[in-house]
């Protein structure tokens, strides 16, 4: 599957090819997902611990050497993320330098590997992130029981 990424600052917009969006305000913790002109607004829930660009906790480098992948030089490591709860998360990663260290590939151990392609590291235009006005805030439950 091919997904269209855009972040800016404090907001990230994913696009579901012709299916829709959804929209990120980790500051807010609010997200939004538009679909088929129908507009949701997901529960605080949803995204508060959702910004991968503020995890808390550790990251542990190992180098691994170096490649190119899709016209990219990258240098490859295995980077271990140990959240503030102790939870540990390893992958490999392929940074591509020429990208200021961006992510151009992903492996984790279960399997799933991630490419991103057609990066542009330039400001996304503030449009992408206008929340449509028709949005309606989805009920704050979790497993059938109101949330606090």
């Amino acid at each position: 599957m091919s997904n269209r990424v855009y972040r800016s600052g404090n907001k990230m917009r994913t696009e579901m090819g012709s299916n829709g969006y959804s929209l990120y305000f980790f500051d807010e913790h609010t997200s939004y997902m538009v679909m088929r002109g129908h507009c949701m607004e997901m529960p605080q829930m949803a995204t508060k611990n959702a910004n991968p660009f503020q995890m808390g906790g550790s990251v542990e480098r190992k180098p691994l050497g170096s490649d190119t992948v899709d016209g990219h030089p990258v240098k490859i490591e295995q980077v271990t993320v140990t959240s503030s709860d102790g939870k540990s998360t390893s992958m490999k990663v392929w940074e591509a330098t020429d990208l200021q260290g961006f992510p151009v590939r992903i492996e984790m151990p279960n399997g799933m590997r991630m490419e991103y392609k057609d990066i542009s590291l330039s400001d996304p235009p503030n449009s992408l992130f206008e929340k449509p006005d028709n949005c309606r805030a989805m009920p704050n439950v979790l497993g059938g029981r109101p949330q606090p």
